[in-house]
């Protein structure tokens, strides 16, 4: 019985501390993706919004821009 209850504890430990990793994971990322649209130019922010649509994610964003970061940072308005 005593085996059990530790076997469960461990469990539920190890699923929260994953959940834990997970969400410092995410948190990262979109620490990341902020901080590469915050030191963007806003023309570049602009084009590449408009070029995918309005509904875009920053990730998309992020992505996009770093794919082609000389040109969009040739481009001044």
């Amino acid at each position: 019985m005593n085996a059990n209850k530790i076997s469960k504890q461990i469990t539920v430990f190890t699923i929260g501390f994953i959940g834990f990793l997970s969400l410092l994971g995410i948190v990262g990322k979109s620490d990341y993706n902020q901080e590469v649209i915050y030191n963007m130019t806003e023309t570049a922010y602009n084009v590449i919004v408009d070029s995918l649509g309005e509904g875009c994610s920053d990730t998309q964003i992020v992505k996009t821009y770093l794919n082609n970061k000389e040109y969009y940072d040739s481009l001044s308005w």
